[in-house]
């Protein structure tokens, strides 16, 4: 057997000599370098487009995510805020950097429901937008948060529900979903969407971008949905009820909104919105003359299938009728703009 080949000595991992800092350096850049190979082919042959659309996608769920258990950022805590506000500025970043030929039919023009804000939902109505951008500007900056919220304070008994934006040739309507309470203790409440309607005007030229500016002028407000829930005790026991056709004449009048805000202001009643499409679905926007750079994110809904079919066919038919002046209406614009009256008096607008 002297032409057998020795077998190789097996060396005990105790006796290896320790890895070279070449070898660490081999086995550690390696399947970097290769991921990074991946990625540059990817690129270059159209795939990071792919890797893109699922950032885009995941950054949305995310935010959806956020958005429902914090209830679409109400009862968000701190931390909670910090991840919301991060969420939708990745968002923003995302959506700028998508190729133009992604984007599809989006459009601002739609019906869109509210799910996420670092602000009360009601805020989003052309009205207290107008408000707000209006007392930032003519009182005191960074007043419009603060009044608000103890606005909100002050109506604690009532309770938004929904709220949404339809927009369609260059008008936005803002739909607050409201149930407003009673004395406590007492089996009573009104249900009603409020509309605030505004016109719309863009102050970018025409472009495919993404993101876009716009001007809103308040134009009027109305109250429509209107119904009456109770409870009443029979013999079964206290049972609910509810009625929607004693307050119905509620949706055939009109508070002139707008008008009475200019006659405070001197001025026409406007803010204005920064809006970032994300995709088709998300929309985002912003009002930078806020004391903060605020937001108010919404998902694209279907209009029919949607609580807003409804009142938006309620609003054809009233315009069909012909509207009237609503009295309670334009006693409740005036009572929100008594600052403004109270300044003009003074002469200090």
């Amino acid at each position: 057997h002297g032409d057998d080949k020795a077998e190789p000595a097996v060396v005990p991992n105790w006796r290896r000599p320790p890895p070279t800092a070449l070898t660490m350096v081999r086995f550690t850049l390696v399947p970097i370098i290769m991921v990074l190979i991946d990625r540059v082919v990817a690129l270059s042959t159209g795939a990071g487009s792919a890797g893109s659309s699922a950032g885009l996608e995941a950054a949305k769920t995310a935010l959806l995510r956020t958005a429902l258990v914090t209830g679409r950022g109400a009862w968000a805590r701190p931390a909670e805020r910090r991840a919301l506000s991060e969420l939708v500025s990745s968002l923003e970043d995302e959506a700028r950097s998508t190729e133009l030929s992604e984007l599809g039919t989006a459009s601002v023009d739609g019906t869109w429901e509210l799910i996420a804000s670092d602000l009360e939902p009601f805020r989003a109505s052309a009205f207290f937008l107008a408000l707000a951008s209006r007392v930032e500007s003519d009182l005191r900056r960074g007043a419009s948060t603060a009044a608000l919220s103890v606005h909100r304070l002050a109506t604690s008994a009532s309770e938004v529900e929904r709220t949404a934006w339809n927009i369609e040739g260059g008008t936005l309507k803002s739909l607050v979903q409201l149930k407003v309470g009673s004395v406590p203790s007492l089996p009573l409440a009104l249900e009603g969407v409020v509309v605030s309607s505004a016109s719309m005007r863009s102050l970018d030229a025409p472009t495919s971008s993404v993101s876009s500016k716009w001007e809103i002028t308040l134009t009027d407000t109305s109250v429509h949905r209107n119904r009456l829930k109770y409870g009443l005790p029979q013999e079964s026991g206290l049972t609910p009820f509810e009625n929607d056709s004693w307050l119905k004449f509620i949706s055939g009048q009109v508070a002139p909104s707008g008008e009475i805000f200019s006659s405070a202001l001197g001025k026409s009643p406007t803010a204005i919105l920064d809006i970032t499409l994300v995709g088709e679905d998300v929309l985002i926007a912003r009002v930078p003359d806020l004391d903060k750079d605020s937001y108010f994110v919404f998902l694209k809904s279907d209009l029919e299938s949607s609580p807003w079919g409804d009142v938006m066919d309620e609003i054809d038919e009233r315009d069909k009728e012909g509207q009237s002046r609503s009295l309670l209406g334009s006693a409740a614009a005036l009572g929100m703009l008594n600052p403004f009256f109270s300044r003009r008096a003074r002469g200090e607008m």
